[in-house]
Order: structure tokens, then C-alpha cells, then sequence
């Protein structure tokens, strides 16, 4: 395998650093919407009294009917 030209080499650096800055995106994006959702959802399932871990025990059969939905 021959090593790659210096080209190349520059070519893929600019690659990964569109990745990044794509990624970081991604995250702020989840950091505005989803977390808050997530969040909200965890007040409303406290309001409605279910305990706070109700949510995460039952993600595995939530998960379950999401796959069967298909």
C-alpha cells in the first residue's frame, strides 16, 4: 500500500474537519431539541406521579412496540 500524497493527505483533513463541524452541529442541535424534550417528558411523567426511572425501565418494551410498529 503506498502512503498517500501530500494532496491527498490535505483533501482528507479537510474531510474529517467537515465531520467535526458537522458533528458539533448535530450535538447543539440535540443540546436545543431533544434534551429539553426528554426533560419536559420527565416533568410530565413526575406530574402524572410516575417515578423519574419509570422512563428508563420501560425503555427496553418502548423500543420493543417502536421495532414491531415498523
Amino acid at each position: 500500500m503506498r502512503s498517500p500524497s501530500g494532496h491527498e493527505r490535505s483533501r482528507r483533513a479537510k474531510l474529517l474537519m467537515i465531520l467535526f463541524v458537522l458533528a458539533g452541529q448535530l450535538l447543539q442541535l440535540c443540546s436545543y431539541t431533544f434534551i429539553p424534550a426528554l426533560a419536559a417528558f420527565r416533568r410530565w411523567l413526575l406530574i402524572h406521579g410516575y417515578p423519574p426511572t419509570y422512563l428508563f425501565r420501560h425503555i427496553n418494551s418502548i423500543v420493543k412496540l417502536l421495532v414491531k410498529s415498523r
